[in-house]
């Protein structure tokens, strides 16, 4: 057979879709928390939210061998960057409501 995978191919798999899974948790958590702090922090949370989303959208394109393919390649590797970009910005918000708060800006 051709086609079976190795023992390493298959756990690989396996915590692909378990990395999965455990984002998509992390996300229902963090639209919980969303509906609950201060307006202030609000959009720091939604940002960081969508960022976290994305996470396992990028790994979903690598299960599918997507990243392989010189055309998704590049859609792979932006949406790898775009995380990072939310993720500065989200704690640049945060660090902006954090310096409010103790009156340093």
């Amino acid at each position: 057979m051709e086609n079976s995978l190795t023992v390493a191919q298959t756990i690989e798999k396996l915590l692909s879709f378990a990395n999965i899974a455990i984002y998509i948790v992390v996300i229902v958590f963090a639209l919980n928390c969303i509906w609950r702090v201060e307006k202030r922090l609000d959009r720091f949370l939604k940002i960081i939210t969508i960022a976290i989303a994305l996470i396992p959208f990028r790994l979903v394109l690598g299960i599918l061998g997507l990243e392989q393919d010189p055309n998704w390649a590049l859609a792979v590797r932006g949406v790898g960057f775009l995380i990072g970009i939310l993720l500065i910005v989200a704690f640049a918000d945060l660090l902006r409501v954090i310096k409010t708060m103790n009156k340093e800006a």
